[in-house]
């Protein structure tokens, strides 16, 4: 069974490492054994009680590994602790766990 991948909006037209992203987990499904899991991309949008909006570049859910949040870092993009990030994937797991 392949990787079921959900992807909602065009913004992947305007996202090169993001299209690189689902197209190499596509390709390694298998072998990385998430060929029973789901690839959600620039999806799952979840308000906290603040209604402060959070959303992961993509989202991968897996039986085998459980739930992963992927934000994406591009050239030139400046690294900080993910807990620093708002609006980021570890802002939306918190706010969902």
């Amino acid at each position: 069974m392949p990787l079921d991948v959900i992807i909602t909006t065009d913004r992947i037209r305007r996202d090169p490492v993001g299209r690189d992203l689902v197209e190499h987990l596509q390709q390694s499904a298998e072998r990385l054994q998430i060929d029973d899991a789901v690839l959600y991309y620039d999806f799952l949008t979840y308000a906290d009680y603040e209604t402060a909006v959070h959303k992961p570049d993509s989202l991968l859910l897996s039986r085998r590994y459980g739930v992963f949040a992927v934000g994406i870092v591009r050239a030139g993009d400046r690294l900080e602790p993910l807990t620093n990030r708002s609006g980021s994937s570890a802002a939306f797991l918190s706010a969902v766990f």
